[in-house]
């Protein structure tokens, strides 16, 4: 008697491409805090005094996503902060 094996599913075997997505975004968010803090260490004997910021205005009501785009969101707004340390570090260097 002969049993029809089959190939696992390629379905199966692949790794969802959101997770890939959130790999990435994981990625560039730990690698942009780093080279901020790198940025602002090197940077901070040649640094004039930052100036005390207003905080931010709360957003009346934050829009609500799905959890994959809620993660996806979260960490691009970190990197985000962390190029606005850069930018602002540059901008206070006094050579």
């Amino acid at each position: 008697m002969v049993t029809d094996q089959k190939a696992p599913s390629v379905a199966n075997t692949r790794i969802p491409i959101s997770s890939l997505i959130l790999d990435l975004a994981d990625h560039l968010y730990e690698k942009s805090n780093k080279i901020a803090d790198r940025v602002c260490q090197k940077l901070e004997p040649i640094m004039a005094q930052s100036k005390p910021t207003e905080p931010k205005e709360a957003l009346a009501k934050e829009e609500v996503y799905p959890p994959f785009f809620s993660t996806l969101r979260a960490k691009l707004q970190s990197i985000d902060d962390a190029l606005l340390c850069i930018e602002d570090a540059i901008s206070r260097v006094e050579l």
